[in-house]
């Protein structure tokens, strides 16, 4: 009775997943906005539940990195989610067209790179008040969406019959950078946490880079690479449903 039963490997984590998005990649043969929607919409619930998670341990936390990651995770998924209103053919946005989803999409990746680098030099650290860094994310998250919206001088991220623009592909590689170091960093101090999260923790990360690179290829914003995107962003949310949600 006091034997622990050992915990489930990210190999199974794989073949599960890989079941699942097979299953979400098949609805993409009906119509690629459905399968888009419904892989966004994992993601964001899965962001919404990390936070969710984070704010209510926040007083048992021993270091900072769970802190920032789920709060930073929160904000994420509020710029996910008006990238998903914003795709092309949802007709929500009038008067747009790719380069909006193309931008916020981005804008978002830069804004989770950033969170998960931030998130791995604090944990050695004590979490910092809750409400500070709640604010700190609502901020960065506003100037974004101004950037965009308001006063747009967020750079082109897509031109309609062009395709990608030198920006957005160079940023894809800087996020992939960002998620590296994010990625080397944990796995130096994988011993903070037990090996069940420090596995799928890293193991998301480098899916996530590999959906980045993915994104540096497409042409149109149906085709296969964006597909095969989508697919790996939602296998590294996964892994971090099972890192930070699950375990």
């Amino acid at each position: 009775m006091n034997q622990k039963t050992p915990e489930p490997g990210i190999r199974r984590s794989l073949i599960v997943f890989g079941v699942l998005l097979t299953a979400l990649a098949a609805t993409s043969l009906s119509s690629y906005l459905l399968f888009h929607t419904i892989a966004e919409l994992v993601a964001i619930a899965i962001a919404i539940a990390v936070f969710t998670v984070a704010w209510n341990a926040r007083t048992m936390l021993e270091n900072g990195y769970l802190q920032v990651a789920g709060t930073g995770l929160l904000f994420v998924a509020g710029i996910e989610l008006l990238h998903t209103l914003a795709y092309k053919g949802m007709g929500i946005f009038v008067g747009y067209d790719a380069n909006l989803p193309t931008q916020l999409w981005i804008a978002a990746r830069y804004l989770l790179a950033g969170t998960l680098l931030a998130a791995s030099f604090m944990l050695r650290r004590r979490p910092a008040p809750a409400g500070r860094v709640l604010f700190g994310f609502a901020a960065v998250f506003l100037l974004l969406l101004l950037s965009i919206f308001a006063v747009p001088v967020f750079p082109d991220c897509y031109i309609e019959g062009i395709g990608l623009t030198p920006f957005k592909i160079w940023s894809e590689y800087l996020i992939a950078a960002l998620l590296a170091l994010g990625a080397v960093t944990v796995y130096r101090q994988r011993r903070v946490f037990s090996p069940r999260v420090a596995g799928h923790l890293v193991a998301a990360i480098l899916v996530m880079i590999a959906s980045e690179l993915a994104f540096t290829l497409y042409v149109s914003v149906y085709d296969a690479s964006n597909l095969i995107g989508h697919l790996l962003m939602v296998l590294s949310f996964g892994l971090i449903y099972i890192a930070f949600v699950e375990t």
